[in-house]
């Protein structure tokens, strides 16, 4: 039997459509139990730099 690549191309779709689906629900009901919290600074290291397009 003979399966198209239609087929195929469907199913790759239904299963990345299934593991996002399931990720993206599962992120929107997931509580949060805990975070950590700490202070912080950005530092930049030298002084500017000038960054021209190739």
């Amino acid at each position: 039997m003979k399966t198209s690549p239609r087929f195929y191309a469907r199913l790759g779709y239904l299963v990345i459509f299934l593991i996002f689906g399931g990720l993206g629900s599962w992120a929107a009901t997931a509580v949060i139990d805990s975070a950590v919290v700490a202070p912080g600074t950005v530092a930049l290291e030298g002084d500017r730099k000038v960054v021209q397009h190739l």
